[in-house]
């Protein structure tokens, strides 16, 4: 930023006109610096580096484009409605049992079920409104899952069979329930 110098006390007017001027010009080529990134007449700030806020309140936008992904460390709340194009979801996990009540991380497990059949004990609780996908890696067996306090609405288990690979099933937990979205294995 602007680095100006001090005119003294006891310097006069006619001796400091030259600092005087020096200072204005340094300002002047800092605003210029200012005028490529913010734009007042179209109010727009383009900016390629990083942007740190404790706070962003966004009002009226009608679109925003990221090229580079938004990473949020905290909960995101939108108060009206979100459009997506894609959503792609957190990475997966390979896994021989699935996480306990309220730590599902991932919204895509792979089951290891490729030497015969697998049992998943417990299908603990989740957080309300999350949604995961349990995927077959392969094996002939498939694999099952024990809901806790028959926390599956309408089923006491649910036994994936003749598992193919990448063969799965879609739960989403609401009001306390794991709900079956999809499958692609036979459920018994």
């Amino acid at each position: 930023m602007a680095t100006t110098t001090n005119i003294l006390g006891t310097d006069s007017i006619s001796s400091s006109r030259i600092v005087i001027n020096e200072n204005f010009t340094v300002l002047n080529n800092d605003l210029k610096s200012l005028q490529s990134l913010l734009d007042t007449t179209n109010e727009t700030l383009t900016l390629n580096g990083l942007v740190k806020a404790k706070k962003l309140e966004v009002t009226n936008v009608l679109t925003a484009n990221v090229d580079n992904g938004v990473t949020c460390n905290t909960t995101a709340i939108f108060n009206k409605d979100v459009k997506l194009k894609t959503i792609k979801y957190t990475e997966s996990a390979t896994v021989n049992t699935l996480p306990a009540a309220n730590q599902f991380e991932y919204s895509v497990y792979i089951v290891n079920s490729s030497s015969g059949a697998l049992i998943l004990e417990d299908l603990n609780d989740g957080d309300n409104g999350q949604e995961i996908m349990i995927v077959s890696n392969g094996g002939s067996d498939g694999f099952k899952i024990n809901p806790v306090s028959t926390n599956i609405v309408g089923l006491t288990e649910v036994e994936v069979i003749s598992l193919k690979l990448n063969e799965f099933v879609i739960l989403r937990y609401v009001n306390g329930k794991w709900q079956i979205i999809s499958n692609t294995g036979t459920i018994v």
